[in-house]
């Protein structure tokens, strides 16, 4: 196996991970759903072995056929009443605003496994879905926004509608807005109550215990 060091776009450390002895490395690795691509610099490890190092790239995964879907891709393009933003900000146009716009573009996102989440329980539908679809909602919907160390130069700089959504109700962190829309995606499949009120208590909670006094995690709160 050949040891390949991943960085963020910015040059961060990410993971040492191992790939197939290759001839010829590969231009593109993906590890979870995250994207890097090679960026032919070859470093030196702790051993003093050659290691080379892929800088993680921005990637959106095409999950809609255009002609088969259009009448989907309209209803994406017309989810805001905003009208169509522009420069940067046109990366947030047909995004959800709120929870229910996300529940149903999570739905949509499913469809083809539906009777797969009907089966599972919340806890094992939220657990394996954290590194899946989650972190795609976490990254496709700069959920991270708020987050300096995981922004890039081609995010926007506005705040997400979804986030602001989710910042007024005291949820700053992107973990905790995916782990929500994940559980209430579940819940309005298999017909149960929401409870988002519960559900954000619940982090409130958590953020209390990890020194938070408001329960509401700030970078600048401590």
């Amino acid at each position: 196996m050949i040891k390949i060091k991943l960085e963020t776009e910015t040059g961060e450390f990410v993971q040492y991970v191992a790939i197939p002895p290759f001839k010829t490395l590969p231009d593109v690795i993906t590890w979870g759903i995250r994207t890097f691509i090679f960026s032919s610099a070859i470093g030196y490890n702790e051993e003093n072995k050659p290691v080379a190092t892929y800088k993680e790239a921005f990637c959106v995964a095409a999950i809609l056929e255009w002609k088969d879907d259009i009448n989907y891709i309209k209803k994406s393009e017309a989810i805001t009443d905003e009208p169509i933003l522009v420069g940067d900000d046109k990366h947030l146009h047909g995004l959800p605003n709120n929870l229910d716009e996300a529940i149903d573009d999570l739905i949509t996102f499913y469809e083809k496994d539906l009777p797969l989440i009907i089966e599972m329980t919340e806890d094992t539908f939220s657990s394996s879905s954290h590194f899946g679809a989650g972190m795609f909602i976490r990254n496709s919907w700069f959920l991270w926004h708020q987050e300096p160390n995981t922004k890039y130069p081609s995010w926007p700089n506005t705040r997400p509608p979804l986030v602001k959504f989710f910042n007024d109700l005291g949820i700053f962190h992107a973990d905790d807005m995916s782990a929500i829309i994940l559980v209430s995606t579940y819940r309005k499949v298999h017909n149960l109550p929401i409870d988002l009120e519960g559900q954000i208590e619940h982090y409130k909670e958590f953020w209390k215990k990890q020194g938070f006094k408001d329960g509401i995690y700030k970078l600048d709160n401590k």
